[in-house]
């Protein structure tokens, strides 16, 4: 299912085009819920317990600095990006 064309002509459908808002609120939630969730526990990334607990929410960012916080979210946004460039394209020959 995309974006171009709704269907809710049957059953399947309906819950396709329920699936695929689910899941673009969620690739576009996740950046904004990282950034807060870091932003609040950027004291506690030096503990170990809360390291290993969280570790693929921040991976190995620096404790240093406090703007370190903001390589992680602009991966997902880029790859996030990256993926929309795809899919939004492939009517065009450009690959």
């Amino acid at each position: 299912m995309n974006y171009y064309a709704f269907e809710w002509t049957t059953g399947g459908m309906y819950m396709s085009n329920i699936y695929m808002f689910l899941h673009t609120f969620t690739l576009l939630a996740y950046p904004v819920w990282l950034y807060f969730f870091l932003r609040k526990n950027y004291l506690k990334l030096g503990d170990e317990t809360f390291a290993e607990k969280y570790e693929n929410a921040f991976g190995n960012i620096r404790h240093d600095n406090s703007s370190a916080i903001w390589h992680p979210i602009l991966y997902v946004v880029r790859r996030l990006m990256l993926a929309l460039i795809c899919v939004c394209l492939v009517d065009y020959p450009i690959f």
